[in-house]
C-alpha cells in the first residue's frame, strides 16, 4: 500500500510499521488528524520545521480545529512556513474563511502581510479573491494592509474583489 493511502485510511498501525522501516519516508500534510501527526513526529521530529512538499502547490490543507493548530504550533510548526510558492497557512485559512484557525497562526506570530508568489497576494488578497467577506473584515481588524509598497497593482485585494465580482467586499476594501 502507498503511504498516501495508508494516511488517507488513517491506518496508524501500518503507518507506524512503514515509518519504522523507513523513518525518512515522505509523508503528506496530515493536519486534520492528531494521532497520525503524533506517529509521524515520533519518527520525523523535524517534519514541522521542514518546508512543505511543493505538490500540490496551492493546497488548502490546514488543521481542522484551532486546538489542533495550537498543538502543532506548540510542537514547533513555523507559523510562517511556506510552500515553494510562498503560500502560508494564513493564506490557506484566508481562502477557506477559517478565522478560528487563522487566529491561532496569528497568535503564534504569522505574518499577516506575507505575499505568495503564485498570485502576488497577501492573505487579505486571497480572502478578497475567494469572496470571504468575514475573513476580509477580520484580517483588516487585525492589521492587514490594504496596499503594500511591493504590491503589484493587479494583485491588490481591491482589484481581486473587483475582478472576481465580489461586490459585498469592494466597499470594505475601499479607502478607509
Amino acid at each position: 500500500r502507498s503511504i498516501d493511502l495508508v494516511c488517507h485510511d488513517r491506518d496508524l498501525e501500518t503507518l507506524g510499521q512503514m515509518l519504522q522501516a523507513n523513518p525518512q519516508l515522505k509523508v503528506g500534510e496530515n493536519w486534520d488528524h492528531q494521532p497520525m501527526m503524533e506517529m509521524i513526529l515520533r519518527h520525523q521530529p523535524d517534519i514541522l520545521k521542514r518546508s512543505p512538499d511543493p505538490t500540490p502547490s496551492w493546497s488548502l490543507a490546514t488543521p481542522k480545529t484551532p486546538e489542533l493548530a495550537r498543538w502543532l504550533m506548540e510542537r514547533g510548526m513555523d507559523p510562517n512556513r511556506r510552500t515553494w510558492l510562498g503560500v502560508t497557512m494564513l493564506h490557506r485559512c484566508a481562502a477557506k474563511g477559517d478565522i478560528p484557525v487563522a487566529q491561532v497562526f496569528l497568535d503564534f506570530g504569522a505574518d499577516i502581510n506575507a505575499i505568495e508568489t503564485d498570485s502576488s497576494s497577501t492573505p487579505l488578497g486571497v480572502a478578497a479573491r475567494f469572496g470571504k467577506k468575514e475573513m476580509v473584515e477580520w484580517l483588516l481588524s487585525n492589521g492587514a494592509d490594504r496596499r503594500l509598497p511591493e504590491d503589484e497593482p493587479w494583485a491588490l485585494p481591491l482589484e481581486w474583489a473587483r475582478r472576481k465580482n465580489h461586490p459585498d467586499i469592494i466597499p470594505i476594501l475601499g479607502v478607509p
